[in-house]
């Protein structure tokens, strides 16, 4: 370990150019880095009960569903504005090319008898023109028990489109699609959208408002604090850089491996800002310390044989918490674990390498 430290001082732009070499090919792997969306990616593996709700959930296919809720007043679901507006929604609907089938009250059958016996006709057979009619189709579809309470509700002051999506297709892409589709058919209703593609998305969609609210407020902390303790930006932006590249090198080796990007992976900034940068710190710290009573070569040297030592102990301590987590039942868990100690390493090896070499320089 020291003498690849005293290496970097030696040849500091060869250590440089590699860091700078890993880096861009972290970042064409970030390019292939994809979002895993399936939130029950979190139950556990192995569970009894999990491989019976995947077994189900993949024979009915339940969870492959989006819902369009319309909201309007009371009976107005039978009124030719409101279903003009359902079946305008639904032939929207069916053009995506994701979508399977979609279910409404404009869409279901039901059976009818009459002297020659029972046929199968539409519950919506055409869009009421005059008070008698609408008045018609609200007590027929009121009486249509497999109906009311599904997809409508009793007091005819709501309906839902059931909208059955293709398999594996992507969360991001069934959300805006929905929501443009439906949005402008029911443009004037007030809509509401669920189903597990929505829930996902809502998730995802906190998770990363969230790290883009911490993450910058976090950095400000970590450079004031370094900043006030050193008042040298060269060691600000080496702390900086340090998590910064564990982040982009994680990163981009899991799009290169194909490993997809988590609720979890989303906090691996602010995690390697609250553990990263402790290595860079001590390293710079015992440097400026031994800077103002040696030469730089020679604080250099000092400082590769004190705080080496103590540095690589409590990297590895935090790595081997961290590599901990893959024995969970829990594959994002694992996966995890894995990322933040490979960046842990990262950023242990960066203090002993490239911020010698940046400060040989």
């Amino acid at each position: 370990m020291r003498p690849l430290f005293l290496l970097s001082v030696r040849h500091p732009k060869l250590v440089i150019a590699v860091t700078l070499l890993v880096l861009a090919v972290a970042g064409a792997g970030i390019t292939r880095l994809e979002t895993e969306s399936d939130v029950f990616v979190f139950l556990p593996d192995d569970d009894p009960f999990v491989a019976q709700f995947e077994a189900t959930s993949e024979r009915f296919g339940s969870l492959r569903t989006a819902l369009v809720g319309v909201e309007t007043e009371p009976g107005a679901v039978a009124s030719a504005r409101v279903l003009a507006r359902l079946d305008a929604a639904v032939e929207a609907l069916r053009r995506l090319p994701f979508v399977v089938r979609v279910d409404a009250v404009t869409t279901v059958p039901v059976i009818e008898t009459g002297p020659d016996g029972a046929s199968i006709e539409p519950l919506v057979p055409s869009i009421p023109r005059t008070d008698a009619e609408e008045a018609a189709l609200r007590a027929r579809i009121a009486a249509q028990d497999l109906v009311v309470g599904q997809l409508v509700s009793r007091e005819l002051d709501a309906a839902v489109l059931v909208v059955h999506l293709a398999p594996d297709t992507p969360t991001r892409q069934v959300v805006e699609g929905v929501r443009a589709a439906a949005g402008r058919a029911l443009d004037g209703l007030t809509v509401h959208y669920g189903g597990a593609p929505f829930a996902a998305e809502a998730i995802y969609g906190e998770a990363r408002k969230d790290v883009r609210r911490l993450s910058p407020l976090a950095a400000v902390f970590l450079v004031a604090v370094v900043l006030l303790s050193f008042r040298d930006p060269v060691g600000v932006a080496l702390t900086v850089f340090t998590v910064g590249f564990g982040t982009v090198v994680v990163l981009g080796g899991m799009g290169h491996l194909g490993e997809k990007y988590t609720l979890l992976s989303s906090t691996l900034p602010i995690v390697l800002l609250a553990s990263g940068t402790a290595y860079p710190v001590h390293v710079l710290g015992r440097y400026y310390l031994e800077r103002s009573e040696h030469p730089p070569r020679a604080a250099l040297e000092r400082t590769s044989r004190i705080v080496l030592r103590p540095v690589a102990v409590a990297a590895w301590t935090t790595i081997g918490a961290f590599a901990g987590f893959g024995v969970m039942d829990v594959a994002p868990m694992r996966s995890f674990g894995i990322q933040v100690a490979v960046g842990t390493l990262l950023c242990w090896m960066l203090a002993w390498t490239l911020v010698p070499a940046v400060l040989a320089l």
